[in-house]
């Protein structure tokens, strides 16, 4: 990442959301500290898996507010980069050195010595908090109510 906050998307992701005529990401909080970088389509997806949760419960009140609060647009530079919002980057201390993980859906960036920390110590033993405790228990009502 660079002193103004820009990292490189990979490839294949530009590809992507070229394809659909796009030429942004939607750019968010992720779990487990890390920022979530989606295409468009992708976000619409979430936003509509979102809709569907019964907003009076305090977890998936909780966990919208949170996704929403940190949600942004950054546009695709001409060299393949987008700019990660200072907010996000200073809840998650991230100053120069990332990772970026292509996941099935996403890109997640994470701070280079928070991403070796997972890695180590595994999902269990890694210190969570209650924007992660929010989407578990959302995740099970999801799955509750789907069988």
């Amino acid at each position: 990442m660079d002193e103004k906050g820009r990292v490189n998307i990979p490839a294949k992701f530009r590809k992507a959301v070229q394809a659909n005529r796009e030429d942004w990401f939607k750019i968010t909080l992720g779990l487990d500290r890390c920022i979530w970088v989606m295409p468009p389509e992708q976000w619409r997806i979430v936003q509509e898996k979102l809709n569907e949760l019964p907003f009076e419960l305090a977890d998936p009140r909780y966990y919208h507010r949170m996704i929403h609060s940190y949600a942004s647009n950054s546009k695709i530079d001409a060299q393949g980069r987008i700019v990660l919002p200072r907010n996000l980057l200073e809840k998650l201390k991230i100053e120069k050195d990332v990772v970026i993980v292509g996941m099935h859906n996403h890109i997640e960036i994470w701070k280079h010595e928070t991403h070796q920390e997972y890695l180590n110590k595994g999902p269990s033993a890694y210190e969570t908090g209650p924007y992660e405790e929010a989407a578990e228990k959302i995740y099970r009502y999801i799955l509750k109510k789907s069988s």
